[in-house]
């Protein structure tokens, strides 16, 4: 889980590095050093693609045992299906890869949805439902896709959203 540089007061923050800000120095497939339950809401923005395939459902596992039962877990991650789609309509503005590091669209399409080498897992929603109901099936009462522009989180929206936008992972209490 990684935060990067930028600290949320009121939230516990979480990165694999110890840091200015960071309450949670741990690498999450090695578990949270919190008891279950712990957390209302958790958030992670483009962490989850870095995980190992295998090791997904453990992660995903993981984040709902530091839930409460009524909690909100947030997945913001890139879009799979999204980039497909753009691929096949041969839409170039979609993609934020420069030219001179990859002008055709397939390179585009594999540089942007591997990010340069970083991501190890592509997700499109059907597969990451799949995962999240290996990992919780008997505690996920809705799966929904959003597109938001919000920084953080709605807390009148009671659902498991997956937000497509370059934040941070947070956990809040």
């Amino acid at each position: 889980m990684s935060i990067g540089s930028r600290v949320v007061p009121g939230w516990t923050n979480s990165d694999r590095k110890a840091g200015p800000g960071v309450d949670l120095a741990c690498d999450i497939r090695g578990g949270l050093p919190v008891p279950d339950d712990s957390f209302d809401y958790v958030a992670s923005m483009h962490g989850l693609q870095e995980i190992p395939y295998l090791e997904l459902v453990p992660v995903l596992r993981e984040l709902r045992r530091v839930l409460k039962p009524a909690g909100i877990l947030r997945l913001g991650l890139p879009d799979l299906d999204r980039a497909i789609r753009a691929y096949v309509e041969n839409d170039r503005g979609y993609f934020l890869i420069p030219d001179d590091e990859a002008e055709s669209l397939a390179g585009k399409l594999s540089v942007q949805m591997t990010w340069y080498g970083n991501s190890r897992t592509l997700l499109a929603y059907d597969f990451l439902a799949e995962l999240a109901g290996k990992a919780a099936a008997d505690h996920i009462n809705q799966l929904a896709k959003k597109y938001t522009g919000e920084p953080y989180w709605n807390p009148a929206d009671k659902r498991v959203i997956i937000k497509i936008a370059p934040v941070r992972t947070l956990i809040h209490r």
